[in-house]
């Protein structure tokens, strides 16, 4: 009989934005693009123009058509999975309980949590919300460091969203089109026909009056406000990495 090698699946976390968590929950994202990181002896432009990706994962540098490093894909490659990290905080529910002979006592849930990306203005939000579903026995809820959490620190456990990965490409960043900028989460403005414009302050953001035109300049915007100015200019390689959520 004929042994079948099993591929073992890796897990890595990956970090995305609050807008880009709702894209995804939302059905809207199903790609991400992320800057390759060249070798300290690698310049991106020469090295880069002789680039190949070689076995769906890995992006083969080449001089004088010899190869002469391989760079394995930092997200893996077709099967493996993606856990994500988000803004989070840590909370604890406070219920009072009193007891048949009168006696009362204080009941704390175990550790939770919530996650900016659905909606909150603030951890004062965040809490009063929590407190409203818990209902009216609910006593207190307690946020550790009554502040939300960075992303780069949330454990596994609190992941809420596994994505699982259905291919991998190498491109320059530019060579993005439309229907990719789409699949990338970008947003459609609903107060004024056009497409939304990242990094904008807070106030101007919501007025909406500055969309944008195409879905791809829309992305050229999320791109600056993530990468920093000139980062879209730069026209980097990018890993280009698509994916399903998993259920």
């Amino acid at each position: 009989m004929t042994k079948q090698r099993t591929r073992n699946l890796n897990e890595r976390p990956i970090i995305f934005s609050a807008p880009m968590v709702r894209a995804i929950l939302d059905g809207r994202k199903t790609v991400t693009r992320r800057s390759v990181k060249w070798p300290g002896w690698a310049n991106s432009e020469d090295a880069g123009q002789q680039a190949a990706l070689v076995r769906d994962k890995a992006l083969a540098l080449y001089r004088d058509a010899r190869p002469i490093k391989v760079l394995r894909c930092p997200y893996g490659g077709p099967g493996d999975r993606l856990w994500v990290r988000e803004t989070w905080a840590h909370y604890q529910c406070v219920d009072h309980v009193r007891r048949p002979d009168g006696r009362s006592f204080s009941e704390v849930s175990d550790g939770l949590a919530g996650y900016k990306a659905d909606g909150f203005d603030g951890i004062e939000d965040f809490r009063s919300h929590v407190k409203l579903m818990s209902g009216s026995a609910c006593e207190a809820v307690e946020i550790n460091g009554d502040r939300w959490r960075p992303s780069i620190h949330m454990p596994r456990w609190a992941s809420r969203i596994t994505l699982e990965i259905t291919g991998i490409r190498v491109e320059r960043l530019h060579e993005i089109s439309f229907e990719d900028a789409k699949a990338e989460g970008v947003e459609r403005r609903v107060v004024c026909d056009g497409w939304r414009e990242y990094g904008l302050p807070p106030d101007v953001e919501a007025a909406g009056t500055h969309p944008l035109q195409s879905a791809r300049e829309s992305y050229t915007s999320l791109w600056q406000s993530i990468n920093g100015p000139g980062s879209w200019n730069a026209n980097p390689w990018v890993w280009v990495v698509e994916f399903r959520r998993v259920p």
